[in-house]
């Protein structure tokens, strides 16, 4: 059977969909720094072995030399800050909040798009902009601020990496003509790994904590997202049009939000599914340009 591009969006989509509910877990069962720096570290294993089978070359000379000052933005912004506020989100918040905040994204990339780059906003996405600000409210509040929650918080973090997280994307935009994306993700998860491990030494956490039992965990979560789902959205975009891409990535949403439930008897309310559903179809249109 040939993998068209949609499919490969869909598979990379479940596969997304999958990660966030167990990293939910990890970041609770072993800990937030020692997630967000394993993760990355464990990548870099697997992408490189995945690079030598595409035969798909690494340019870490050029990554760290010419495009030194952009490298290190992307590091500082991706899998240091924006990975460490994810993560830790994550363990405040549940797994079917995570799955629809994570698609508030397109809101900061079309700003930082507009700030950085000088691309134009039409008006239809100002506009869903506004619909999946008020999705996430429902979501997170169930229409009420009178008080503030553990799960609200956690929200909020998720929101936050999203802002670090398209910050990337202006530097990452900026060299990648030149430097494939496999290069760019395998140097900065492997800066940025590394550099949270250091911090980790300095900090009253044991780095090693993380027993055999719980290791599943870190490997699923770099499998299901670092290496497969990344893997085929990649795959994706050379076979089909970002915006087909983009828009089939909503349904990484609907799975994790169904794994939460399932899996981790996680519930929802009727407002709450209004909010989802309206984060859900107004990501879908702003990609859909």
């Amino acid at each position: 059977m040939k993998l068209t591009g949609e499919l490969l969006a869909i598979l990379s989509s479940i596969f997304i969909g999958i990660s966030v509910p167990i990293a939910v877990v990890a970041s609770r069962e072993i800990g937030v720094f020692q997630v967000t720096a394993y993760t990355s570290l464990l990548s870099v294993i697997f992408l490189v072995a995945l690079s030598i089978i595409a035969r798909e070359k690494i340019k870490f000379k050029k990554a760290l030399t010419k495009y030194f000052k952009y490298s290190i933005s992307i590091v500082i912004a991706r899998p240091i800050i924006g990975s460490l506020l994810l993560i830790y989100g994550f363990s405040l918040t549940t797994a079917i909040h995570s799955s629809f905040m994570m698609r508030l994204e397109p809101i900061f990339v079309t700003t930082m798009s507009y700030i950085f780059l000088k691309d134009k906003v039409s008006l239809k996405q100002i506009s869903l902009i506004i619909l999946m600000i008020i999705g996430a409210f429902l979501l997170s509040t169930s229409g009420s601020i009178e008080l503030i929650t553990q799960t609200q918080i956690g929200d909020l973090f998720v929101i936050l990496s999203l802002l670090f997280f398209s910050y990337a994307y202006i530097p990452a935009k900026k060299i990648g003509k030149e430097i494939n994306p496999m290069t760019i993700t395998i140097v900065n998860n492997l800066i940025g790994g590394f550099a949270l491990f250091l911090i980790m030494l300095f900090l009253p956490i044991n780095p090693l904590s993380v027993n055999f039992d719980n290791a599943w965990l870190l490997f699923g979560f770099v499998f299901s997202f670092s290496v497969i789902g990344l893997y085929l959205y990649f795959a994706a975009l050379r076979k089909t049009i970002p915006w087909i891409v983009s828009s089939l990535l909503s349904l990484s949403a609907v799975v994790g939000a169904a794994i939460g439930y399932f899996w981790l008897n996680e519930t929802i309310n009727s407002i709450q599914i209004l909010g989802a559903f309206i984060i859900l179809i107004s990501s879908y249109l702003i990609a859909k340009k």
